[in-house]
């Protein structure tokens, strides 16, 4: 009795076909069905709207700011590996300075670490505004809006 129901459990076991699912279906908001094979998908991501459109704007590349009042102008470089290059430019003594180092950039925050003949300087900027054209900073000393060159 053992055996025959031992033996119909492995003929029922081998009978089975193992079938996986290959396609993701995805419905829109219009109700609209989407067909996804699991072979072209990489990663899934959730993400909000405001998330998104961040990320597409990125920080490498130059940005420059300019008092008159103050007399001084900036102009940074960001590079993809991870270093800066800064070159001021002061109108009233007629010389510049440049400075460079590493940056890292997450969230908001924004940390620099200038390397300079002599000194070694670490600076925390919360980045309160990052367009196409538009990198504003709030720093120890105040907001600072920088524009791509």
């Amino acid at each position: 009795m053992m055996k025959s129901i031992l033996s119909l459990i492995i003929l029922f076991l081998s009978a089975v076909t193992i079938s996986a699912q290959n396609t993701m279906r995805v419905h829109l908001k219009d109700r609209t069905p989407m067909d996804i094979p699991i072979e072209q998908i990489d990663s899934v991501t959730f993400v909000t709207e405001e998330q998104n459109t961040s990320q597409s704007t990125t920080l490498i590349g130059t940005w420059y700011w300019e008092s008159l009042e103050k007399g001084y102008s900036e102009t940074l470089t960001f590079n993809a590996d991870g270093s800066f290059t800064c070159l001021d430019h002061y109108f009233s003594y007629g010389f510049d300075r440049s400075t460079y180092g590493t940056y890292m950039f997450f969230g908001s925050m924004l940390n620099l670490r200038s390397n300079g003949y002599g000194y070694n300087r670490f600076y925390q900027w919360m980045v309160t505004e990052l367009s196409e054209q538009k990198l504003t900073v709030l720093t120890k000393m105040g907001s600072f809006t920088y524009e791509r060159k």
